[in-house]
């Protein structure tokens, strides 16, 4: 939302540090300003860092919240009712607030008070029990795509209450959980196992429509021995101009001339094109089945993302912080672009660096009174 030109305000703990306020910068050394996530996902936020465990800081947030148009939190269930926070104390502060809730799970289900954590979530959800090769154990997929998934779900969520609000007047208490948002994900599989009564087997790269569909092993570069690209091929027309690429062998060979017969030998017809693969440099490989109209795209690394591809280099901006001028931060963009519009993000924020801006500018507090807010430990 701040990355489309909403005030976002990001309270904080000024007793209490969040885990992005604990990661370890450029410098191998915890840095609450440098870490790679913080710099991911608060672009564009302002922060004000208080103690809720006094009544004058809880105060300052109540006054705050009469002011917003939507509370977003990610507690457990019934957290913010603790804080003296909860839904009917935020309809007294502004009768047309919109809470969003974005818990793990459901407050009325079973695991309502369960710790949940992103790699938690994906395998309740079903997930990871369909990732992963065939005949071997589940896996997840590297990050916590919960964490990910959700808050693109909550945007689209939080539209549509305001526009509930403006139409009729009302506001919205919400409970997003990210358990949910990712077993919507998974329609497609449901569908198959009601409809068949089988359970979806992990296919590793494949795909049951395309084939061959997966990702070969290519030559090493100067970034790492660990290199790959991708292949899928759509129709029996692109298996023939692949084919022709493979050698006469591979194309005449009857095994492959159809697409069921190649899902009936995908094994064998793998093996060969990891042959041909491994020698050959990733993007040499992409770009020669691309041109032919084959999809194809190089397995890319970090390194590549940022400084190879000329696609991808253009999706981050350089920000500065300026606590550490010397380092250039790159942060990814939104994936929507507006046309004839020049998007800047701006920079997350240092703990309380808007704390005077937020108390004095919009809750009009006075200087002194700021300077007695942080004398007594109000503010941080």
């Amino acid at each position: 939302l701040a990355s489309f030109g909403a005030e976002v305000i990001r309270i904080e703990s000024s007793t209490r540090p969040d885990s992005m306020r604990s990661q370890i910068g450029p410098d191998g050394t915890p840095d609450p300003d440098m870490g790679g996530l913080h710099n991911s996902v608060n672009v564009g936020k302002q922060s004000l860092s208080v103690n809720l465990g006094t009544d004058d800081g809880l105060a300052l947030v109540k006054e705050l919240i009469a002011t917003a148009d939507i509370v977003v939190n990610n507690f457990r269930p019934g957290a913010l009712d603790r804080m003296g926070l909860g839904y009917d104390v935020l309809c007294e502060l502004k009768p047309d607030i919109v809470l969003l809730n974005l818990p793990g799970a459901h407050r009325r289900g079973p695991w309502a008070d369960r710790p949940s954590m992103g790699n938690i979530l994906m395998a309740a959800s079903g997930f990871n029990m369909l990732t992963g090769f065939e005949g071997e154990r589940p896996r997840g997929i590297g990050v916590a795509y919960p964490d990910f998934t959700a808050p693109h779900l909550m945007v689209t969520t939080l539209l549509a209450a305001l526009r509930q609000r403006d139409r009729d007047g009302d506001g919205q208490e919400i409970h997003l959980t990210q358990l949910s948002g990712m077993v919507s994900l998974l329609g497609a599989e449901w569908m198959v196992y009601k409809a068949s009564g089988e359970l979806p087997a992990r296919r590793a790269n494949r795909d049951p429509n395309y084939c061959p569909h997966g990702i070969y092993p290519a030559q090493s570069s100067e970034y790492s021995d660990d290199e790959w690209v991708a292949i899928a091929v759509t129709s029996d027309d692109e298996w023939r101009t692949f084919a022709s690429r493979l050698g006469p062998t591979v194309a005449d060979d009857a095994r492959f001339v159809t697409h069921e017969l190649r899902k009936q030998n995908e094994d064998e017809l793998d093996d060969l094109i990891r042959e041909w693969t491994r020698p050959q440099d990733k993007w040499e490989v992409a770009d020669l089945l691309q041109a032919l109209g084959v999809a194809a795209a190089p397995v890319e690394h970090l390194a590549d993302t940022y400084e190879r591809d000329p696609q991808l280099r253009r999706h981050y901006q350089l920000l500065h912080q300026p606590t550490r001028p010397d380092i250039d931060v790159p942060v990814d963009r939104e994936a929507a672009r507006w046309v004839g519009i020049e998007h800047q993000l701006h920079r997350s924020p240092s703990v309380g660096e808007q704390n005077y801006e937020i108390v004095c500018g919009i809750l009009g507090r006075s200087d002194e009174e700021f300077t007695q807010l942080l004398i007594d430990g109000v503010l941080g």
